[in-house]
């Protein structure tokens, strides 16, 4: 028989900490600054950080003015610059178009209007107004646009603006565009 020496309690007590802190991780000590993953006290009120509100850009008078000349004019160039990528052009009472390229609608917008003439711009707000509340056109015809109307056919076109981009394109004749 082996014989082993006689451990006391204490030492045996001691031993089995020992073994079991050799075997856990240990957490490291609380410092008096916590760091970014400890909680703070309520003592201590954050800073908020001043988050700078960007602008919306957004397309002003003398470029509103130029793309209304470069549909009467018949000028993709200005025009095209400010379409978004893309751009949902719909022709009132046709099945066309829906979400199309820039380059689609630029071409459609100066295919369909190019016949017509005496263009003026802006349209009457009150007129606006009774387009939005068309079941039909209502969601083309956002808060901010770039209206006209050519004299000649009473051809209109309702260009939707979100920020610095054209969204939409509405195209039609002006009793058509309040049709119910």
């Amino acid at each position: 028989m082996i014989a082993f020496p006689r451990v006391t309690t204490a030492a045996a007590a001691a031993l089995i900490a020992l073994a079991l802190t050799a075997c856990t991780p240990t957490d490291p000590a609380p410092s008096g600054t916590p760091s970014a993953s400890g909680t703070s006290t309520a003592s201590e009120t954050p800073t908020p950080s001043s988050t700078p509100t960007p602008e919306v850009p957004s397309i002003d008078a003398s470029e509103r003015a130029a793309i209304v000349a470069g549909v009467a004019s018949g000028d993709p160039a200005a025009i095209g610059p400010f379409m978004a990528e893309p751009v949902t052009y719909i022709l009132a009472s046709s099945e066309c178009c829906g979400p199309v390229s820039a380059a689609d609608a630029t071409g459609e917008l100066l295919a369909y209007t190019g016949s017509s003439s005496g263009w003026t711009s802006p349209l009457d707000s009150a007129y606006l107004d009774q387009v939005r509340a068309s079941p039909y056109y209502a969601s083309y015809v956002p808060a901010d646009v770039i209206s006209m109307k050519a004299s000649s056919d009473s051809l209109v076109v309702i260009l939707g603006v979100t920020g610095d981009r054209i969204t939409s394109v509405l195209v039609g004749h002006e009793d058509v565009l309040l049709f119910e």
